[in-house]
């Protein structure tokens, strides 16, 4: 009887270490299909803003200028979803959803052009002015993709009268100012300061991004962020309620928060300027 009871207790132990390992395999196995989902998810965003950018590229070389945007509050089934706002006012885009003050919340960088202010509108990706299926006004994570314009860029010829000075790096147009994020956090002085054209995908956690929504208009997705600088992409607070829009974006890799899930800055942004909309090689 002592040793039945033995072999007993020796066979109860092994199936512990088993059920242990095979919790430990399994936790490991689900960890690393979440971080291939990210990577999946962000390598389709980026190829799908590849997608846009070649377009507004090409829509550029017809047209010599670049679309309004479209209003980001439709839902997909109506005919104002994907449609360029464009005011009698020639490319002034005044239905667009957000247009910039007239002045900007932080002048400490010395590159700011006051003239430019008031000049940036924003909304959805016009999918039917660029000729693009609807699935393209949306990030991986079904989020609208945030398209941001300097509104002189969309009049009639723009292109023409705004053309390439000589020694003029970023060229004679652009008011969509661009920042890095510094080591301790905080936003950096400007990459550019005269982007004629900005794209967010809200990421990840898609803060302040517009959903995707068949039956009824489009609102905001609420993670709860309280990183700042996706609260400056989005312009938006903690809660996804709007704040002042204005001509700041911030381009930054994606970072952990420092205390918390929702301190995450996930955010994908990219801009060109007017001296890089002269090639296609300069789009990537």
């Amino acid at each position: 009887m002592l040793q039945k009871s033995s072999t007993s207790a020796f066979t109860l132990m092994e199936l512990s270490l088993v059920l242990l390992v095979l919790g430990i395999l399994a936790a490991a196995t689900l960890r690393y299909t979440f971080a291939l989902t990210d990577s999946n998810n962000n390598a389709a965003t980026n190829a799908s803003m590849d997608v846009v950018e070649t377009a507004l590229f090409n829509y550029m070389l017809v047209n010599n200028r670049l679309p309004c945007p479209a209003d980001i509050t439709q839902a997909e089934n109506t005919a104002a979803f994907g449609t360029e706002i464009e005011a009698l006012a020639d490319g002034k885009c005044t239905g667009a959803n957000f247009l910039n003050s007239s002045t900007d919340p932080d002048h400490a960088d010395a590159l700011y052009d006051a003239a430019t202010a008031s000049k940036v509108a924003a909304g959805a990706i016009p999918t039917k002015a660029l000729k693009l299926a609807d699935k393209y006004a949306y990030d991986a994570w079904g989020r609208k993709i945030l398209y941001a314009v300097d509104i002189r860029i969309t009049a009639s010829n723009a292109f023409l009268t705004y053309p390439i000075t000589a020694g003029t790096a970023n060229g004679t147009i652009g008011a969509i100012v661009v920042k890095p994020v510094s080591a301790t956090g905080t936003l950096a002085s400007a990459i550019t300061y005269k982007a004629v054209y900005g794209l967010v995908s809200f990421g990840k956690n898609g803060h302040g991004g517009y959903v995707r929504n068949l039956g009824a208009t489009s609102t905001r997705y609420n993670w709860g962020s309280t990183n700042t600088n996706e609260q400056k992409n989005c312009h938006c607070n903690s809660s996804a309620t709007a704040t002042a829009f204005d001509r700041i974006f911030v381009q930054h890799t994606k970072t952990a928060g420092s205390t918390t899930l929702t301190d995450t800055f996930d955010d994908i942004m990219r801009y060109k300027t007017r001296v890089q909309m002269t090639s296609p090689a300069l789009l990537q």
